[in-house]
């Protein structure tokens, strides 16, 4: 899991490796924007068994909230956030600079988070290092 205050104090720009902010050890890490209720862009057993536990959980989000998943051999976790002016998610280009790229899930040692402005407001970006 991650710290809300954590993420809310990435500078804007600086690219953060998430790995460094887990309270728990984790293998993979996943991003689930509003209204995303299974993983959709990432195929294979990791997909699998997150979505799995999805179902199972019935997990229902709606426009404010969003969350990390994070697996650490057979478990499965959820951490929802609720969006706020110091926090949101925003979706990338799949290539978002020389150093990161938007992906669904990641290694944990391969995720990345960044801050950035965009409609208005800060937001985060997830995705791996390059």
């Amino acid at each position: 899991m991650v710290g809300r205050s954590d993420l809310e104090s990435i500078e804007i720009g600086e690219m953060v490796k998430l790995k460094r902010l887990l309270k728990k050890p984790a293998e993979a890490v996943c991003v689930l924007d509003s209204h995303q209720g299974s993983l959709s862009d990432t195929k294979g057993p990791l997909a699998e068994k997150i979505n799995a536990y999805l179902a199972k959980k019935h997990y229902v989000d709606d426009d404010l909230l969003w969350g990390f998943v994070f697996v650490e051999g057979n478990s499965v976790a959820v951490q929802v956030f609720e969006t706020s002016e110091r926090l949101g998610l925003c979706k990338g280009r799949p290539n978002l600079s020389k150093e990161m790229r938007a992906v669904e899930c990641a290694s944990a040692g391969d995720a990345v988070v960044t801050r950035v402005y965009r409609f208005g407001g800060p937001c985060l970006l997830f995705g791996q290092a390059r």
